[in-house]
């Protein structure tokens, strides 16, 4: 998963890859992480987001891109779901933390 989170979001991606069952891998994962694969996978994604808005001059639309969203307002929708501000804001705040 580590290796692949960017470009597939899907969990019968990595079952594949492992040559199991969707639902063995779920099993597996949720044994180990405590988590569903989507979630683990979400939170990969959510974790390279918040560290290239925090560590990147790439605009928002290049950062969706890089992590595979289909287009900008959904990777905007799922990291205001899971930051609670949208990305814009997210990047606002921490410029301006920076300057104080």
């Amino acid at each position: 998963m580590a290796t692949h989170y960017r470009e597939e979001h899907k969990v019968d991606f990595y079952a594949a890859h492992l040559n199991l069952s969707a639902h063995h891998l779920t099993q597996i994962v949720k044994l180990v992480t405590g988590q569903s694969v989507s979630d683990f996978i979400f939170e990969m994604l959510f974790s390279e987001a918040r560290n290239l808005l925090t560590h990147s001059k790439l605009s928002i639309q290049e950062i969706a891109t890089t992590l595979n969203f289909s287009d900008q307002s959904s990777f905007g929708k799922f990291f205001k779901r899971k930051a609670g501000v949208s990305p814009v804001d997210f990047r606002k705040d921490i410029v301006f933390v920076e300057e104080e």
